[in-house]
């Protein structure tokens, strides 16, 4: 899946079944692509000691993710990575 197929289904959930749960005030897709999307990644993308680190791990894991942020994004950019997210409210 790309980056941009993501935000589409993202946004139909979040404004379908996932409405009710208060995970983000942004709902316009330019938004959640500049804003949540690309502010997940651009560090990954733009730092090579970060990234490198990041691609050393067998398995990532982001406690209290959650709207899904940078789970999501990076699950997509760095397919071979398993990565892990724990949100202890239930979102």
């Amino acid at each position: 899946m790309n980056l941009d197929l993501f935000t589409t289904k993202y946004l139909e959930l979040l404004n379908g079944p996932l409405a009710g749960l208060n995970l983000t005030r942004i709902l316009e897709k330019d938004e959640v692509y500049q804003k949540q999307v690309l502010d997940s990644i651009i560090p990954f993308r733009d730092c090579l000691s970060l990234c490198s680190v990041l691609t050393t791990k067998k398995c990532i894991v982001d406690i209290g993710f959650g709207g899904g942020f940078p789970l999501f994004p990076l699950a997509i950019e760095f397919p071979s990575l398993q990565i892990i997210g724990v949100e202890s409210i239930g979102k």
